[in-house]
């Protein structure tokens, strides 16, 4: 099964606003992995972290005469009408962001004049900051095909006048190209853009088809890469029954293997938060990280000290493994706990985008498979058994022999909102459920919420309400929900 998982999804309005793609990130004062290495270039011009670009910085690149290029683009004004009419300033504002997107990405800068690509002076832009930028979100979030994530927007305030000043649009380069501006004057044409030095120019047939084509190539490439690690960690293990989730990301980062790489890794694996909403679910310690090829290992212990079925692999590139085994009443057959399978797909989900993110610098779409592994008996069923914490448990109407689910995740919107992350997570856990003849993951809900009926009377006042309440996850409280 292989689907993607769009995100945002429907909210309260404040999660709503929190998990656009195209907002300004919220994750830590800082700009969404995906567009991280383009903030990168720019900050090395104006020598400021991007979040903090100011006026100064600014006008460092009118005093340097940093020209335009391949990744950055200056803007007199914010595409407002001029001789022509609204609607093609509004295209000629899609054609630009959709250009750098299918390119390399870069950054417009709104409100510095150039000639002939050289900057001259900031002019700033006529008209208030929050409504500029409040057209600029709006245009681009419209008419262009598919859907262009991740484009973060900066307001720089003029000292003198908080109300008016420059607008920075960060635009990353996108895993999804080529995308496609779909003018106003015809609804049945797409055009496709491509920033190409300091020009934009049209894409020809030929060029679009060569984009589709590494797109392509990329998925396979991704696939490959997630087939391979997965036997990697399989190697590993014992006999008994495991959980195990890999995620191989589209934007790779950069995580050097080294000794001090594993000081990091244990250092953030100590201070992480932990949604941990299941406390019926067993945790681990860890020992010490270890160095594998291109890799650092987790390896788990129990509150006496014993190693246990834990272990997390962490690649250069971001990937993650995370594998642990699988807890069930005694039996015969392989058996396991639904309500500790999806507590599973969350910890796990958590982990391997904490890494990608926090530490390897990765980022955009991440290719995530969950598979339930039991060497021990193969082509044996499966079964699950729902929930733990009841004193006879029930046993769910279908056994497998084989589960293995593939989705599509967005590492950024997860990152972002802690929604999100539940509702990515949701749908990876309902997808394996379903192998077992249940409808979804049934403790969460798909939009991001925690069904609190579904745990004990006991866990939901004591252990899940705060939990949620620590991480703004909403609540339903009914059993089945329509998630319409």
């Amino acid at each position: 099964m292989n689907s993607y998982v769009r995100l945002p999804r429907p909210g309260t309005p404040a999660d709503d606003r929190r998990c656009r793609r195209n907002r300004q990130s919220e994750y830590n004062g800082a700009v969404l992995p995906s567009a991280r290495r383009v903030a990168r270039s720019l900050e090395r011009l104006t020598q400021q972290p991007f979040e903090q670009t100011n006026y100064a910085g600014l006008q460092e690149l009118v005093d340097q005469l940093v020209p335009e290029g391949s990744q950055l683009d200056y803007k007199v004004d914010a595409y407002q009408p001029k001789q022509g009419s609204a609607r093609d300033a509004r295209d000629e504002l899609r054609k630009d962001v959709v250009a750098l997107a299918n390119a390399a990405g870069g950054v417009l800068i709104l409100g510095i004049a150039d000639r002939d690509g050289s900057p001259t002076r900031i002019v700033g832009l006529s008209g208030e900051l929050e409504k500029l930028e409040g057209h600029i979100r709006q245009t681009i979030s419209s008419r262009v095909e598919p859907f262009l994530q991740g484009v973060e927007i900066l307001p720089v305030p003029d000292p003198k006048d908080t109300t008016a000043g420059c607008l920075v649009v960060l635009v990353p380069a996108s895993s999804r190209k080529p995308h496609a501006v779909r003018p106003m004057a015809d609804d049945e044409a797409l055009k496709f853009s491509r920033r190409v030095g300091r020009h934009t120019e049209w894409l020809s047939e030929a060029q679009v088809a060569d984009l589709y084509r590494n797109r392509f190539a990329d998925v396979r490439s991704d696939d490959d890469r997630m087939t391979a690690t997965l036997q990697e960690t399989k190697a590993h293990l014992s006999r008994r029954g495991w959980f195990i989730l890999g995620t191989v990301l589209d934007e790779p980062g950069q995580f050097a293997v080294d000794r001090a790489a594993t000081d990091a890794i244990y250092d953030w694996w100590i201070r992480r938060r932990r949604m941990d909403l299941f406390p019926n679910v067993p945790s681990y310690a860890v020992d010490a990280p270890s160095i594998g090829p291109q890799q650092v290992l987790l390896l788990g212990r129990d509150a006496t000290n014993v190693p246990t079925g834990y272990r997390c692999a962490f690649y250069a590139d971001g990937t993650t493994v995370v594998a642990r085994q699988v807890e069930g009443p005694p039996g015969g057959n392989p058996t396991v706990y639904l309500d500790h399978l999806v507590a599973h797909v969350l910890e796990a989900v958590e982990i391997s985008i904490g890494f990608a993110v926090e530490l390897a610098g990765g980022g955009g779409l991440g290719l995530v498979r969950a598979e339930l592994h039991m060497p021990e008996k193969p082509n044996v069923p499966i079964h699950a058994h729902d929930p733990s914490w009841s004193e006879s448990a029930t046993r769910l109407p279908a056994s497998p022999t084989r589960v293995s689910v593939t989705h599509t995740i967005d590492i950024d919107a997860s990152t972002d909102s802690s929604v999100e992350l539940v509702a990515a997570a949701a749908v990876v856990a309902g997808s394996l459920a379903q192998h077992f003849g249940e409808a979804d993951a049934r403790y969460l809900t798909p939009s991001g919420a925690v069904r609190i009926q579904q745990f004990s009377p006991r866990d939901r006042d004591h252990h899940v309400k705060p939990k949620a309440h620590e991480f703004g996850l909403p609540l339903h409280d009914s059993v089945a929900m329509d998630e319409t």
